[in-house]
């Protein structure tokens, strides 16, 4: 069976839980015996530099790699064009009529047994293909929902704000629910990504969709060992996604501070891309900030503990699972670690509000052993449910059956 993945960014470097995301599930797709190639935007936001591309090519999991530079429109305009429109702003940004014609240019659809789309945004892209090839399969692997994330996230606001994210919300269902429309298959994170699909739109029900988890490299599983040193709280993730950036702050503002008064020799490392926000972020003691890091598995064994304190979004948290690859407690709020069954105390510490947040950091401090254990489940949960080849197998059966 060949493939073509289609992704709204070049996913290499791996700068971030959605790179991650392609990596795992194109390698265990190759590994079931899949041909792929990729189709990917490659945009100022996220740019790769040629020599990206060519290393990912010289890695052997893509037969044929396409790639167009893709230049959103200015965010002023697209705000505008949002408004007149009545399209999200999101996919303002992401369609290009210049887009879609250097694709058709470039990828052959008759090529392809089906297409593995990588965002809801890109299925436009998807749908062009199909034009030309009827026979194309439209796969829609979704690694959250879209107009889920900013629902939620206008709840942490009021008046303007809250209004501008509810509106942005209304408009992202209403472009999701018409893209669903025209798929062949779903993919989804996660069970609960999967039960809301299906009560949000008549047209996915249990014979063309499916669970399809982030799967992991089993070969790379780290033992979690506490060395003689300041203690090391640690935090990833791209600091220009909005939920992350509120979640980080609201951490900073609220429950750093009271960390501080009881111990103030642990130290606070905060990775993540885009410099720029990170510099809007609080100067605190002992909070040092590291901008984007070339290799976010060396940190995370780095770190004595990763907190995911995320208060808005949807999908499942990659940067959890890298943690338990790489032996890292975790202690994360409700919301971080929906979608994955772990339970509170056994793979992580689930927290919420100012007294649980700090009570969970002193418990990981005060006792090794303990954190030790958690690492250890969290390792046998990561082996059990998220092994790359296995879920390789389920997702290439699943496209092969529809």
């Amino acid at each position: 069976m060949r493939l073509l993945q289609l992704t709204k960014k070049f996913p290499f470097p791996l700068k971030d839980g959605e790179a991650w995301a392609v990596k795992a599930i194109s390698e265990g797709l190759k590994n079931a015996g899949a041909s792929l190639d990729l189709f990917s935007l490659n945009t100022k936001k996220h740019f790769s530099e040629e020599w990206e591309i060519q290393h990912l090519q010289k890695k052997g999991i893509y037969h044929d790699i396409f790639v167009i530079d893709h230049v959103s429109a200015n965010p002023y305009l697209r705000i505008l064009q949002s408004i007149i429109t009545n399209q999200p702003f999101q996919t303002v940004g992401h369609l290009s009529g210049i887009g879609l014609s250097d694709m058709s240019s470039k990828v052959d659809p008759s090529k392809y047994d089906a297409l593995l789309v990588e965002s809801v945004f890109m299925i436009p892209y998807a749908k062009r293909l199909k034009k030309e090839n009827t026979k194309l399969k439209i796969v829609l692997r979704a690694h959250n929902v879209e107009h889920l994330i900013w629902s939620r996230y206008s709840g942490l606001f009021n008046g303007l704000n809250s209004y501008i994210y509810r509106s942005q919300s209304q408009k992202l269902k209403n472009f999701e629910l018409d893209q669903l429309e025209v798929i062949d298959g779903l993919i989804a994170m996660s069970d609960v990504d999967l039960d809301y699909f299906k009560k949000l739109s008549a047209s996915i029900d249990s014979n063309n969709s499916i669970k399809g988890v982030i799967g992991m490299h089993m070969d790379e599983l780290a033992i979690f060992e506490r060395e003689d040193k300041p203690f090391i709280l640690g935090y990833i993730g791209s600091i220009d996604w909005k939920p992350n950036a509120e979640g980080l702050r609201w951490f900073l503002d609220t429950i750093w501070p009271r960390r501080q008064s009881i111990n103030t020799e642990v130290v606070f490392m905060v990775a993540g891309s885009n410099s720029d926000k990170v510099k809007n972020m609080p100067l605190v003691q002992n909070v040092n900030y590291l901008g984007e890091v070339d290799d976010s598995d060396q940190f995370l064994k780095n770190i004595d503990c990763l907190i995911v304190p995320l208060r808005a979004g949807s999908g499942t948290r990659v940067k959890i699972l890298q943690a338990f690859k790489n032996g890292t407690p975790v202690i994360t709020s409700p919301l971080g670690m929906e979608g994955l069954d772990v339970k509170h105390k056994r793979e992580l510490l689930i927290s919420e509000g100012v007294e649980e947040w700090t009570d969970s950091i002193e418990t990981i401090i005060d006792g090794p052993d303990f954190a030790n254990q958690l690492a250890s489940n969290a390792s046998k949960y990561l082996k059990r449910y998220h092994d790359r080849n296995t879920i390789g197998r389920e997702i290439y059966e699943f496209v092969e059956k529809l």
